[in-house]
């Protein structure tokens, strides 16, 4: 939607758009903000956070595919760039702002998807964005959860090795409709006040 607003598919048309890259963020707890703060003040949060959004999405080489609710869908050809996006979504949401008092929740995934005209705009399917939404379920406010088919990508390791990131042992999610799903978790730390 972000490369080409304005451009549809003709219907039953698909086209396969090979290797992605695909991450989703979401406010983590956003039911619970909206009853604390009211909706207005609420949706003026998730607003900044769709603004962010595109910046990261510009900053990362990606493309927003996607909103829905208060999660967006981002793709992304290099996987760094989708790496860095997800670091950039838990730094930006990490629940020190004053103004933002959220946290991100980030998955990311890789595999071949297809392109298909959906409710007037252009739209990715597969299993990749199948199991990229789906493991949101098993993922905390603060954490980046990614595949196996994302870490094991070549410059996806080495980029984890080069800036020392530790994360937890592999683990395994019951992904109805797909089945077991491995992953790792990345805790990012909260900042520091100054």
């Amino acid at each position: 939607r972000d490369l080409f607003p304005d451009e549809k598919l003709a219907d039953g048309i698909s086209i396969n758009i090979g290797m992605q890259n695909i991450l989703f963020a979401d406010v983590a707890g956003s039911s619970g903000l909206y009853r604390s703060v009211g909706d207005a003040r609420a949706f003026a949060m998730i607003r900044q956070f769709y603004r962010e959004a595109h910046n990261i999405a510009r900053a990362c080489r990606g493309a927003i595919v996607k909103t829905i609710g208060d999660a967006v869908m981002l793709s992304f050809s290099d996987p760094q760039n989708a790496l860095r996006a997800a670091l950039r979504f838990v730094s930006f949401l990490d629940g020190s702002d004053a103004g933002l008092p959220l946290r991100a929740r980030v998955t990311v995934n890789r595999g071949p998807c297809l392109a298909v005209n959906l409710n007037s705009a252009i739209d990715y399917f597969g299993n990749p964005v199948n199991t990229a939404a789906k493991l949101q379920a098993f993922v905390a406010g603060g954490e980046i959860g990614l595949t196996r088919d994302f870490v094991e990508e070549p410059s996806v390791t080495a980029y984890l090795k080069e800036k020392k990131f530790s994360f937890s042992g592999r683990k395994t999610g019951h992904i109805k409709g797909i089945g077991d799903v491995d992953y790792w978790l990345l805790r990012a730390r909260r900042r520091t006040a100054p």
